[in-house]
């Protein structure tokens, strides 16, 4: 019985382990996510900036 609760305990320390690692790489990818859609936003800009000196900017359909 004694035996049985010390698996357990050691199972749901690697359970608790595993799942912080999961946390931190979801944590990681978040923030990976938001600068690439940040700097995507800024290129966008910067191309429509560019389209308007450059005399070659479209209407937006609706």
């Amino acid at each position: 019985m004694i035996e049985a609760i010390k698996e357990r305990d050691q199972a749901m320390k690697e359970m608790t382990e595993i799942n912080a690692s999961i946390a931190a790489e979801r944590d990681e990818t978040k923030r990976l996510l938001e600068w690439f859609q940040n700097r995507c936003l800024e290129f966008m800009n910067e191309k429509a900036k560019w389209e308007t000196r450059e005399g070659t900017a479209r209407a937006q359909k609706k």
